[in-house]
């Protein structure tokens, strides 16, 4: 049953965190930062679209793209700037490698810059620096 609460709390955060981090990202130079996908809000075909002419274009495999929908938000500025943020409540190795490796996809499939980003509440200083080795962005998101 713990289990089963602590994924509904993670979730309930992750909803509530998405506009924090909107808010965030325009600071870091994301212009404008727009929601370009979503587990938790419908997101534009031109998500969609992009990521099949990828796909189809072989620049990424279909492992690859299904990965990508599995990011827990991703972002993009009108300046074609994007972020790929995994959003946890206690992040760990896992989600610093899931925000690298789907960055990686998403850069190659639009030719744009992408910053890998972990939202969570209070990270751990020594998180915070195994983080920033892989350069993965941290954001302090209380939600």
């Amino acid at each position: 049953m713990e289990g089963r609460f602590g994924n509904v709390e993670g979730s309930l955060y992750e909803q509530r965190a998405a506009n924090r981090i909107l808010a965030r990202v325009a600071f870091l130079g994301i212009e404008s930062p727009q929601i370009a996908y979503s587990n938790y809000i419908p997101v534009r075909q031109g998500f969609y679209d992009a990521m099949f002419a990828a796909l189809r274009g072989g620049i990424i495999s279909e492992d690859e793209y299904l990965d990508l929908t599995d990011a827990d938000l991703i972002v993009r500025g009108q300046n074609r700037r994007h972020a790929v943020v995994e959003i946890s409540l206690g992040p760990d190795e896992d989600d610093i490698s899931r925000a690298v490796r789907r960055s990686d996809i998403l850069h190659r499939s639009t030719g744009e810059e992408v910053t890998p980003m972990i939202a969570t509440p209070g990270p751990h200083p020594a998180f915070i620096q195994q983080a920033e080795r892989r350069e993965v962005l941290v954001l302090d998101v209380h939600a």
